[in-house]
């Protein structure tokens, strides 16, 4: 699978999976923003590592300070096969979309959360790092 489509699949699946612990951290009545992130980090970090598809794999959730720090491998890829442009300029539109327009992320744009994602090739070469703030909608629209 190309990069870019794995991008794709990566921001769609991730996104599923932060949405749903967010509705569950919400319900679990945290109170503290940084209690609810580290809820979030902590309840994900059970099901990884897992397989987002055939070619990416979902490492590790983080909660530090106001942000959730995603890792992500590329298994399949190397760095140097990446067009390193064009992954980022995909990834960053889809995860755009996703973080401005879906209901279910309002609470992390409502509380000025930043999203990381970190990706890595299948050596361990690190291909980019994206960042995602409710400013970022702003700057899209």
């Amino acid at each position: 699978m190309k990069p870019v489509h794995l991008a794709i699949a990566l921001s769609c699946a991730a996104f599923i999976f932060i949405c749903l612990f967010i509705t569950r951290s919400l319900d679990g009545g945290q109170s503290d923003l940084q209690a609810e992130l580290e809820y979030i980090a902590e309840d994900t970090s059970e099901i990884l590592p897992k397989m987002l598809d055939s070619g990416t794999r979902w490492d590790s959730i983080k909660a530090m300070d106001t942000s959730l720090v995603n890792s992500y491998t590329l298994i399949d890829t190397r760095k140097a096969d990446i067009d390193h442009a064009i992954f980022v300029r995909s990834m960053r539109a889809s995860m755009i979309e996703k973080m401005c327009h879906r209901e279910e992320m309002k609470f992390l744009s409502d509380n000025d959360v930043s999203v990381l994602y970190k990706y890595f090739d299948s050596e361990g070469e690190n291909v980019a790092i994206l960042s995602f703030k409710s400013s970022d909608c702003s700057k899209a629209s």
